[in-house]
């Protein structure tokens, strides 16, 4: 019972609706997510599935002027975009001595 390996940064579908969280804190016997989707359509007890993958978003030049969601999905009413390319959300940043200094 539960959700075997689960990761933290990792996706689950929420409920019959399949809503989209982000899991968060890992804990003994509890795992908290941010909903990236209609909070209404989640109730107690429903079932959690997961996505067996990080959250990542898809990058192209067809994002320009474009309005998306926090996953990459239009919300402005155009076509829906097709990446080639995915980069994680959750990348370490570069250490201090090889960043560009500002000028």
């Amino acid at each position: 019972m539960g959700l075997k390996n689960l990761k933290a940064g990792e996706l689950v579908y929420v409920g019959k609706n399949k809503v989209t969280a982000l899991v968060l804190n890992l804990e003994t016997k509890i795992s908290k997510a941010i909903l990236f989707g209609n909070d209404n359509l989640v109730k107690e007890g429903d079932s959690v599935l997961q996505a067996n993958a990080l959250v990542s978003v898809g990058v192209n030049t067809g994002l320009f002027g474009r309005v998306v969601d926090s996953l990459g999905n239009p919300i402005d009413g155009g076509e829906d975009l097709i990446f080639d390319e995915f980069y994680p959300i959750d990348v370490k940043a570069p250490g201090i001595i090889s960043r560009k200094s500002v000028h």
